[in-house]
């Protein structure tokens, strides 16, 4: 668990677990409503879609131990405020193969009725730092050019523009930045 406290609020990536179960399935119709879908979510709109996350979990520990040299272990996260979720972020550990690998090396989303309150920065900056930790001292981070949400957060974050990438034949463009791993260790972020 990764936390930080802001203004009195209590800010931490969980690991999902059965003890979420609950709080999911509350989050899943404003996110469908908004966008149609949860990013950086590991595909869980699709299993709670079908009811089962305990589908989703499994597939949770597959992602984190793909066995092939053509996918990255993958970690989801909550992002917690206090006992709510209000958003999640998955953690590739490494870059995909090509094309792919211009989707960077995290997928965040803050929930709906969350944006526009600061907290996306606080999301951003615990999952850069638990990429620091796994040893990733440049992170990865694409965002759609119609995200503007998104690419705003990155450069209000410090990411370093590098370039606009063609994902596929859809006329689905991403905008690459990166992160460098601050030279001076950061601590004040680690929950207890």
């Amino acid at each position: 668990m990764y936390g930080l406290e802001r203004k009195n609020m209590r800010f931490r990536l969980e690991r999902p677990s059965i003890k979420h179960k609950e709080r999911a399935f509350n989050i899943l119709g404003p996110y469908l409503e908004a966008d149609g879908g949860i990013e950086g979510c590991a595909a869980l709109d699709c299993f709670l879609e079908d009811n089962d996350y305990e589908g989703w979990l499994a597939n949770l520990d597959v992602l984190l131990n793909a066995p092939s040299p053509d996918f990255s272990p993958l970690e989801a996260f909550f992002f917690m405020e206090e006992d709510r979720i209000i958003g999640m972020v998955s953690v590739f550990h490494r870059l995909l193969p090509k094309p792919y690998n211009a989707l960077g090396h995290l997928g965040y989303s803050i929930h709906p009725q969350e944006r526009s309150k600061g907290k996306g920065a606080v999301l951003l900056t615990l999952a850069l730092d638990y990429c620091y930790q796994l040893g990733i001292d440049r992170v990865m981070v694409s965002t759609s050019k119609h995200n503007t949400a998104s690419l705003r957060l990155v450069e209000k974050c410090g990411g370093i523009y590098e370039r606009s990438v063609e994902i596929n034949d859809n006329d689905d463009v991403y905008i690459v930045y990166w992160f460098e791993k601050p030279k001076v260790e950061i601590n004040n972020y680690i929950a207890e």
